[in-house]
């Protein structure tokens, strides 16, 4: 935030502080990079003009009594509060939300100006909400586009790999066309559960739009994994076995529930794990059990 304090000791000029240009008349401010004027008031000896400048920065000029007032230890309060929402990255916001928010700014510091500082604070926690909940709207529009198109790269393979299933089958064995509709099933569960849940997912729009074009592949690959453990779980009976019957409509109904629930594969990776592990000691519990073979009789 650029800004300016005067404390001139020139012939008072009268500036009734009225809107539009008016604010032209203070000798001092007639060269001010205006762009769009937020508020002024005063005259040359008394005044203030808050206003974003022609690069579409917040800034300001004060002298006289203004200047006493922003430099009491509330104004200063203010103007650090200001400078740290400043920082806020608002680039990717449109050009009419950024306005709005510098404005928001800008009508808090005037309000400073004036003395009336528990204005300026919630006028201060009303920007910082507004820029918050922008920002939280860009970031997730990010997340959603790139998951959308890592689904739609997935579909588009797997449409392929399906037309050609035959081919598919007799390269890479039986199972490969189910496995490429589990995968798409899958992919396409972790796309609506992402979707149904996304304003509740804590998004930072600070890391960058490539950070959520990334989280939103992986969200989709994890789908994909998801699908193929469902089927290989439905096949094994732990999973809604009943749904094979269906064949491929039953797959495809099973993979997009595993796609869409990661408590699903979780429980079917618990699952998994014990049925191993009581195989296991089913083994090694026969394995310590005396033998049935009859004894032998000792010699008298």
């Amino acid at each position: 935030m650029k800004h300016s304090i005067e404390n001139q000791k020139s012939p008072q000029i009268a500036a009734p502080a009225s809107p539009a240009d008016d604010w032209k008349v203070i000798p001092s401010f007639k060269n001010l990079p205006v762009g769009r004027l937020v508020s002024w008031e005063g005259n040359e000896l008394d005044s203030f003009i808050v206003f974003l400048d022609r690069d579409g920065d917040l800034d300001w000029k004060a002298n006289g009594r203004f200047e006493t007032v922003i430099a009491s230890d509330e104004g200063s309060a203010i103007i650090c509060r200001i400078t740290e929402l400043e920082a806020v990255p608002v680039s990717h916001l449109s050009e009419e939300k950024r306005i709005a928010f510098l404005s928001m700014l800008g009508q808090a510091l005037v309000q400073s100006l004036r003395g009336q500082n528990s204005t300026a604070q919630s006028q201060l926690l009303a920007a910082s909400d507004f820029v918050t909940i922008r920002n939280r709207e860009v970031a997730r529009s990010w997340l959603l586009i790139a998951t959308a198109s890592a689904l739609l790269v997935v579909l588009v393979l797997a449409a392929i790999l399906w037309v050609n299933r035959d081919g598919v089958a007799a390269s890479f064995g039986a199972l490969s066309p189910s496995l490429v509709l589990a995968g798409a099933a899958g992919a396409t569960g972790a796309f609506v559960s992402l979707a149904t849940r996304v304003t509740t997912i804590p998004l930072d729009p600070n890391a960058g739009k490539f950070i959520h074009g990334v989280e939103g592949s992986i969200h989709v690959l994890l789908g994909v994994i998801g699908g193929v453990i469902v089927f290989f779980a439905m096949k094994s009976d732990i999973f809604l076995p009943k749904l094979l019957e269906f064949q491929n409509v039953g797959i495809g109904l099973g993979c997009f529930i595993g796609g869409a629930s990661e408590r699903t594969i979780r429980t079917l990776l618990q699952k998994s794990g014990s049925v191993d592990h009581g195989r296991r000691a089913k083994r090694n519990h026969n394995s310590d059990r005396p033998s049935n073979s009859p004894r032998t009789k000792s010699a008298r």
